[in-house]
């Protein structure tokens, strides 16, 4: 039976501009998230999908409405009680890997799970190590942010929104910025996360990336205008291409059906 992990309940966003216009970016978008689920979430530019995955999230304060993570309420919530949401119970990966300069990259990895102290650094330290091994990134872990390419900063990325364990994983263009070789390792690695349970969120541009999902939202002007249920992706039948090129079809088939 599936839970529910997160329930949107009449969530609206308006933003001021200038001294008496108002835009309203987000309207009365009700929509659940299914624990263990890989959600995309897809639309023109300016159809508000950010917006959506940051006020759900508790990185941006929704106007009105209702975002529930586990039947807890996040609108109620302070500044500090909403960072130690994100930092303990929620993972993000950005299209822009904000990695600090001044750190290698296993200390950027182990950055979050110190500030969060809910374990002994050596546990930490020892889950970063397994991290970038899975990652394949272990041998440059003693390296330089300037020292890696963008998929290897990606992978960073994902093992820092790994360390804390999180229930949930928010991304925004993850796979914007990498090529097609490193487009496919991460998703791969995304799709690897989400079989062992953990729930992904991504907003993306991508047909290849919501090709992959088990479900894609499609927004409109601040609404959720449809919705296509893909079922889990095998990834195991990806080497005979069958089943990713008939997704592929049935994705571009839709679109265009929504006017993308």
């Amino acid at each position: 039976m599936s839970q529910t992990i997160v329930e949107v309940n009449k969530l609206n966003k308006v933003f001021k501009q200038g001294k008496n216009q108002k835009v309203h970016v987000l309207k009365d978008i009700d929509a659940k998230i299914e624990r263990g689920e890989f959600l995309s979430i897809m639309g023109p530019s300016g159809s508000g999908k950010t917006t959506f995955l940051y006020n759900i999230s508790g990185m941006d304060r929704m106007t009105s409405g209702n975002v529930l993570l586990n039947g807890e309420e996040i609108a109620d919530k302070s500044e500090a009680e909403l960072a130690k949401l994100r930092l303990t119970r929620m993972g993000f990966i950005f299209q822009d890997i904000y990695l600090l300069r001044n750190l290698n990259l296993f200390d950027n990895v182990i950055y979050t799970g110190y500030i969060a102290k809910n374990r002994k650094k050596e546990e930490i330290d020892e889950h970063a190590n397994q991290l970038m091994k899975r990652m394949g990134i272990d041998e440059i872990k003693s390296h330089d942010i300037t020292e890696a390419s963008g998929g290897q900063l990606q992978r960073v990325g994902i093992c820092r929104a790994l360390i804390n364990e999180p229930e949930i994983i928010f991304g925004d263009e993850p796979t914007g910025a990498l090529n097609s070789k490193a487009t496919e390792e991460i998703l791969n690695i995304l799709l690897d996360i989400n079989s062992e349970g953990t729930t992904i969120v991504l907003v993306t541009h991508d047909i290849r990336v919501a090709a992959r999902s088990q479900r894609v939202l499609f927004m409109i002007d601040g609404e959720i205008r449809a919705e296509k249920q893909l079922g889990k992706f095998n990834k195991e039948a990806i080497d005979s291409n069958e089943q990713l090129t008939k997704r592929e079809e049935q994705m571009n088939q839709w679109l265009k059906q929504n006017g993308f």
